[in-house]
């Protein structure tokens, strides 16, 4: 090979070398960016997972009441109102993102 020759290859190999170097970083760039929304989406599915759980909680609190209610019937009136008076009611869940 000449030596103008060997400097084309040379500066081809510079030049891809370069461009490999920008897309690396541009890729880097990106990988942190989806890095640090998994992340975010991880708080917010554990948040999630935690209202979902205490509404589930309230519910099940709120059918027990309600079952209690149901079995003081054939007691008497001070069973059934104090069935009654144990009935609450329970408490919405808000969303945990906004």
């Amino acid at each position: 090979m000449s030596g103008t020759t060997n400097k084309v290859v040379i500066g081809i190999l510079l030049i891809l070398a370069l461009i490999l170097f920008n897309k690396n970083k541009v890729l880097n760039a990106k990988n942190q960016e989806l890095i640090s929304e998994n992340q975010t989406k991880s708080s917010q599915l554990s948040d999630y997972e935690s209202s979902l759980k205490e509404a589930n909680d309230n519910i099940d609190q709120s059918n027990s009441k309600i079952n209690d209610a149901k079995d003081s019937i054939d007691g008497t009136y001070e069973d059934m109102n104090d069935a009654l008076d144990s009935l609450e009611t329970v408490e919405n869940v808000n969303d945990p993102v906004n």
